[in-house]
């Protein structure tokens, strides 16, 4: 007879009827149906060819065959915790450095203490954070160069990336004072900005260029809105927008948490958009489908999910 690998379920099923004498009982224990644990014992007799349990009017029993399944496979159940915890320790030991590429969308401000917290829950690990640009995130993780990246959901464009979602933030355009739109604004119930129409707005919009992940968002907006977009001017990133906006050179959109990187906020009103729904832009963490996330890169997934909800960024 041949014992798999896979068999601990097994072992832990059979374990279980012969210290309850039932199925029933097992199967309660097992928070599984009778009927499927009863199947699953005759499938593992038909498959072993012979029996474990004799079954009686009055309960179950084990054979001898089922005493000797039951007795090796304690010591088997038992060899396999024992490896799972040289691994963990081993794991924990082990030196690993993770690269984290971050959108400029996200601070880099949380980096030190996502550092901090993973180097003291593993001692040989260290994280590593790098700025790049939305669109640069695909070809950082395909090539490897990065194991986790965290940014604006791009796995539309791409379906080899798992997109985790963390939080959402308004889609904002932000106007000059000078073009005086505040009076031209709506108050919405429920929203920490005001409205505004952009079918209201002089064409005097600089647009980021279509390598950049907001532009089909722009795209959208104007589509909803049935308005032609006219850009006064087109750049390559939304840092350039908002340097190009803080000259007072035009207005731009951007997610709310690009904010921080504007300088100059109060010659600047910021209006929340959205014809038949409010616009909103996601951010999470995002790696290949295919990985096998390390139990390191877990915790510093969960570490960055908390630090970003506590308003981190």
């Amino acid at each position: 007879m041949r014992i798999k690998m896979d068999d601990l379920k097994s072992f832990t099923y059979v374990l279980a009827v012969a210290e309850c004498k039932s199925i029933s009982k097992a199967a309660e224990l097992l928070y599984i149906s009778q009927p499927s644990l009863s199947r699953f014992i005759s499938s593992l007799e038909q498959e072993l060819g012979i029996l474990l349990f004799e079954r009686k009017s009055n309960g179950i029993s084990l054979t001898e065959a089922g005493e000797i399944y039951v007795e090796y496979g304690k010591e088997i159940k038992r060899l396999n915790s024992t490896m799972e915890h040289k691994l963990k320790e081993l794991q924990l030991s082990e030196e690993q450095e993770i690269h984290v590429c971050m959108s400029l969308s996200a601070s880099l401000l949380l980096a030190m203490e996502v550092q901090d917290k993973i180097s003291k829950k593993y001692t040989g690990c260290k994280a590593t954070f790098s700025n790049v640009m939305a669109k640069e995130i695909i070809t950082g993780l395909k090539n490897r160069t990065y194991d986790l990246a965290l940014g604006p959901d791009i796995s539309e464009k791409d379906s080899s990336i798992v997109f985790d979602l963390i939080v959402e933030d308004y889609m904002l355009l932000a106007v000059p004072k000078k073009y005086k739109m505040l009076q031209k604004a709506e108050k919405r119930e429920g929203e920490k900005y005001l409205w505004m129409d952009i079918s209201r707005m002089p064409d005097e919009f600089i647009i980021q260029d279509e390598s950049c992940h907001v532009r089909q968002e722009i795209d959208q907006i104007f589509e909803e809105q049935g308005k032609e977009l006219k850009p006064k001017m087109i750049v390559n990133s939304s840092m350039l927008a908002m340097q190009t906006l803080e000259r007072g050179m035009g207005c731009c959109f951007i997610s709310e948490v690009f904010l921080p990187y504007l300088t100059n906020t109060e010659n600047i009103d910021l209006f929340c958009i959205g014809k038949n729904k409010i616009k909103k832009t996601k951010t999470g963490i995002m790696y290949l489908k295919n990985k096998i996330l390390s139990r390191q890169e877990k915790y510093c997934i969960a570490v960055l999910k908390e630090k970003i909800k506590e308003g981190e960024m």
